[in-house]
């Protein structure tokens, strides 16, 4: 005996230690310390030896980005750049940046917006580094490359494009087919606002039809039977009267009726117009939607489209039809265990129960909602699977180790959730699949669940971590208030 309690004393010690370095450093003691450094930094008012009570600590990055843009306006450069590199790479200094890039924008220091500009997706960012570099003499073909691809989008731009874009029509880089592309793009968005703007750059007799095309996108008209027949004209009719069976089925299959023929309407273009008569009619429970859906072309049917055909007849109690429907669907959507137990369903009313059988047999396979359902059918046992975060140590105490990880919890818990929220964004794109669930359950153990909602992923196997995606967390709230409801 006496030789073997050492062993077991080691034994926990090691199991101890593999534990400690499984899991994200503790912070609470330094907790407090940290909120009043940042509390200080967001006043701007963060001494040097208020900050060197936390230069050692794990958001000190944060906490200097925080100051610093509070100071934006009058902070020198070098001051700014400093910070920059200090703490290159972490989503601290990428918020910074932001910050800076505008305010040396706003002031118009265009050489400093060029030295600490990098790629960005914010449009305003994007349209200032074409005014930077169109103030600073670099309008090269690359320079008029980026602001045309820049210019094509169907949503409204910032003003910091304007005076780029006006450069652009003045070398003669913005003409009108371009600036048609433009309004065909933001006429498909829906932004007919922007339509009518764009057309005060088009020929008198153009801008007048672009002006009249936005009207139709508001409210459909009789006067779109008299524009030319183009495809263009068809686009915009299809997208009016797509728009308009939302509000209104019958109006948009009537006055299909009369463009159809009168534009030379393709059969995709009346598709897409039947579609969403037969979709709004069937979802707002109106009359006449078996025989909408049936005037849809099946050219213009998708996965929803089929759902709401089976369904429709499933609310008629039409089994034959209903079966038909999933019949029709493309085999990857009939094949979901949703339409299996259905299908499965509907050929035991109908008789088939062999057929049946089998389909209850094969959806019982699947680790979904229908898939319990089909097993209780065909009494085949729940097809759990589940699935856990990984627990290898190395590579547990590598995602508990992570910088980003780290700032991520701690800023959760200090409750900076835009921060945190930022965090957890750029520390996904570093981890591997297999990491990112072991983040996220150290997540959920810090009572940060909703990143299981948002970030855990959808695919078959990640939907199997059933301890990481359900509220087990509220299991006493959720079993009182089903026997309060029951």
């Amino acid at each position: 005996m006496s030789r073997r309690i050492p062993s077991f004393l080691a034994l926990c010690l090691l199991a101890g230690a593999s534990l400690a370095q499984d899991r994200p450093p503790d912070l609470s003691g330094e907790r407090r310390a940290v909120l009043e450094a940042f509390r200080l930094a967001e006043l701007g008012q963060l001494d040097v030896a208020g900050r060197a009570r936390v230069a050692d600590h794990p958001l000190l990055p944060w906490i200097d980005a925080t100051q610093l843009r509070k100071q934006l306006a009058s902070a020198p450069a070098n001051q700014v750049r400093a910070a920059l590199r200090r703490h290159d790479g972490t989503a601290a200094a990428d918020w910074l940046r932001e910050a800076w890039l505008r305010e040396l924008a706003k002031q118009s220091r265009w050489a400093d917006f060029l030295a600490d500009y990098r790629d960005n997706p914010a449009a305003d960012l994007r349209c200032a580094h074409l005014a930077a570099r169109l103030a600073t003499g670099a309008t090269d073909a690359a320079w008029i490359a980026d602001g045309r691809a820049l210019w094509l989008t169907g949503e409204a731009l910032p003003a910091a494009c304007d005076t780029p874009f006006k450069s652009l029509q003045s070398l003669g880089q913005l003409d009108a087919d371009l600036r048609w592309q433009r309004i065909e793009l933001a006429a498909l968005a829906g932004q007919t606002g922007l339509v009518r703007f764009l057309a005060g750059g088009l020929p008198a007799s153009d801008a007048a039809l672009a002006r009249d095309y936005a009207d139709f996108l508001d409210a459909p008209h009789a006067r779109a039977a008299a524009w030319p027949k183009t495809p263009r004209s068809r686009a915009i009719a299809a997208e009016g009267l797509a728009r308009l069976a939302k509000r209104s089925p019958d109006a948009a299959e009537a006055q299909l009726a009369t463009l159809a023929p009168a534009l030379d309407l393709s059969e995709a273009e009346r598709g897409k117009v039947l579609y969403q008569v037969a979709l709004w009619t069937v979802a707002s429970y109106l009359p006449g939607a078996q025989q909408r859906l049936d005037a849809v072309p099946e050219t213009a049917y998708d996965e929803r489209l089929h759902e709401w055909r089976a369904r429709e007849a499933m609310h008629r109690r039409d089994d034959a039809g209903a079966l038909r429907a999933i019949e029709r669907m493309p085999a990857a959507q009939r094949q979901d265990p949703r339409w299996m137990y259905f299908e499965a369903r509907l050929r035991e009313r109908l008789g088939q129960h062999d057929a049946a059988k089998a389909l209850y047999v094969q959806a019982a396979g699947t680790a979904t909602f229908h898939g319990f359902l089909a097993a209780d059918r065909s009494g085949q046992p729940y097809a759990l699977c589940p699935l856990e975060p990984s627990k290898d140590p190395a590579l547990r105490a590598r995602v508990a180790g992570h910088p980003g990880l780290v700032r991520a919890l701690e800023l959760w818990e200090i409750e900076r959730v835009p921060l945190a929220t930022r965090e957890w964004a750029a520390l996904l794109r570093a981890l591997s699949p297999d990491e990112r669930k072991v983040a996220i359950e150290f997540a959920r153990d810090a009572h940060w669940y909703d990143r299981a909602v948002f970030t855990i992923g959808d695919t078959p196997e990640d939907l199997r971590h059933y301890s990481l995606r359900f509220p087990l967390h509220h299991e006493n709230v959720l079993r009182r208030e089903a026997r309060r409801h029951a």
